[in-house]
């Protein structure tokens, strides 16, 4: 009986994400499956971008993160002015994680992406993850400082994009900073913090991030 109010409540939630966000035609099709406790916060249609083919249910935000982890709840979308949130096929959202567009800011997801519980994504450039890509828990990518960085006398730049390539995997616990390029095919070891770009096929690790082995891949 929970289970059955459970799967009702997140049928009835989904009907009402994707009349209110999507035009009719889209909508009709429930391709975004939404979960209890995920917020949506300055949201509207055209923020929001999906592939022309759509399937129903084929994404998923704030659905169950991997067993076991704590102070997993919720998840949220915030969107700024002129943000963009676009999705290029299928993708999993897992529970507790943000993702969020300051004024002008993309985010964009790949095809079949990943990203696991309690993430924070933060854009107010662009930050474009590759398709098959995966995204462990507790993992933020931010393109901003934050705050106004001086160093003698002269304000840094504070804002960078982020690219993740196509099937990449970032461990647990990482940080990606601003201006970072990761080729495709790599591995970013767990609790490492990735400030350069580097090239496709490399296991990367450490504070900050170097390359621990060359011709890397993953399955």
């Amino acid at each position: 009986m929970i289970f059955d109010l459970t799967r009702l409540i997140i049928n009835i939630k989904s009907i009402i994400f994707n009349l209110r966000y999507l035009p009719l035609s889209k909508a009709l099709k429930l391709p975004i499956r939404i979960y209890p406790g995920f917020k949506v916060n300055g949201l509207k249609r055209k923020n929001l971008i999906l592939p022309q083919e759509l399937t129903r249910g084929m994404i998923f935000l704030g659905s169950t993160a991997s067993n076991g982890l704590p102070n997993c709840h919720g998840g949220m979308i915030i969107c700024g002015r002129n943000s963009v949130l676009k999705f290029n096929g299928g993708a999993y959202i897992r529970k507790g994680t943000t993702l969020r567009m300051d004024d002008n800011g993309i985010i964009e997801i790949g095809k079949e992406v990943y990203i696991n519980g309690n993430c924070f994504i933060r854009s107010d450039s662009s930050i474009i993850i590759g398709d098959k890509s995966r995204i462990g828990w507790d993992v933020t990518l931010n393109t901003a400082d934050g705050h106004i960085i001086i160093i003698d006398g002269i304000e840094k730049q504070q804002s960078k994009p982020i690219e993740i390539g196509t099937h990449c995997w970032i461990g647990n616990h990482c940080c990606v900073a601003k201006g970072v390029i990761m080729g495709n095919d790599s591995i970013l070891a767990q609790y490492s913090l990735l400030t350069k770009s580097f090239p496709s096929n490399k296991l990367l690790g450490g504070i900050p991030a170097k390359i621990i082995r060359d011709n890397a891949n993953w399955k």
